[in-house]
Parts: C-alpha cells; sequence; structure tokens
C-alpha cells in the first residue's frame, strides 16, 4: 500500500512538472490506474476473509461435533457409574447373605435356610455358587471401572481439544478483523 502510494505521489509530481495541456487526463488516468491498483487488492483481501471464515466455518463444525460426543460420552458415562453402583449394591448384599448363612444368622434381605437342615453337600454347593457369583459380580465391576476411566479419559481429551479448537478460532477471528480493518 505504501508503495502505491509512493508511485502516486511520484506520478503527480512529474505530471505537475511537464506542464502540458492535457494534465487533466493524466490525472484521470492516474486515478483510474490507482483505482484499479485499489480494487484488485481489496480483491485478495476479500478472497483470503472469504477463505478464513470458510476455516473457521469448518472448525466451528468440528468443534460442535466433539461437543456432541462429548456430551454422549458423559451420558455413557454417569450410566456406567449408575450400573457400577447398582454392581456395588448387590454384590454388599450378596456378601452380607454369605456372612449371615456362614455364621448361621437370618439375613434381613433373605434367609438362605427354609426351615429344615440342609445337609453338608447342598451347603457346600450353595457356598461354592455363591462364591462364583462374588467373583463374577467383582469382575464385572472392575471391568466398568476401566471403562470409567478409560471414557475420563477420552472426555478430558475431548475438554482440552475443544479448549483448542475454541482459542484458535478466536485467533483467526482476530485475524480476519485485522485483515477487514486494514
Amino acid at each position: 500500500m505504501e508503495k502505491l502510494k509512493a508511485a502516486h505521489l511520484e506520478e503527480m509530481s512529474r505530471v505537475v512538472n511537464e506542464g502540458h495541456g492535457s494534465k487533466g487526463e493524466a490525472v484521470e488516468s492516474m486515478r483510474r490506474s490507482q483505482a484499479y491498483a485499489l480494487h484488485s487488492e481489496l480483491d485478495v483481501l476479500s478472497d483470503g476473509y472469504s477463505q478464513k471464515c470458510s476455516e473457521l466455518n469448518q472448525i466451528e463444525n468440528r468443534s460442535k461435533s466433539k461437543d456432541t460426543d462429548l456430551e454422549r460420552m458423559q451420558k455413557e458415562l454417569d450410566q456406567l457409574k449408575r450400573d457400577n453402583q447398582e454392581l456395588k449394591s448387590r454384590l454388599a448384599e450378596e456378601i452380607s447373605r454369605m456372612r449371615c448363612f456362614i455364621t448361621g444368622q437370618k439375613s434381613d434381605v433373605e434367609s438362605l435356610s427354609t426351615g429344615r437342615e440342609r445337609n453338608a453337600s447342598q451347603l457346600e454347593m450353595l457356598l461354592k455358587a455363591k462364591e462364583d457369583e462374588v467373583l463374577s459380580l467383582r469382575k464385572e465391576i472392575s471391568c466398568l471401572e476401566n471403562e470409567v476411566q478409560s471414557l475420563n479419559k477420552v472426555v478430558f481429551s475431548s475438554s482440552h481439544l475443544s479448549t483448542c479448537v475454541s482459542q484458535s478460532s478466536h485467533t483467526y477471528s482476530l485475524i480476519c478483523i485485522n485483515i477487514v480493518c486494514e
């Protein structure tokens, strides 16, 4: 832009110094060439601005998609936490039943005895079945806890990416504003 101004001043000086009768035509010609140059520069800046706006729209769409994914994962995480809590409650209930069964006391939740004496082999089979069930529940809880940790990591990384995209979007906005202002 500065070069264009300098060239314009130089041309104006030359025209004034020549003192020709066609001074008006030379000035008009210069104005047209200057207007053409400014128009060309404006077109370049406009194209750059349009491209940056398009890039910003793409980034915004990706950000919205990430936010949607983040919300979905958060819902899944919440559901897994509820499932985990339910399994922990069931495990605690089973452990309570086992303790009551082993100590021979009746459970508040459910009585394992039917009022008749069970023979030793039946009790051993029942105990083994309950131990297997407890072990299975513990494994399921462990798997759910691992899945919760994995989703927490994904949620954190998505949140970090969303922050980076937001900062990048702000930077592009400032660049576009500077381009328009110049």
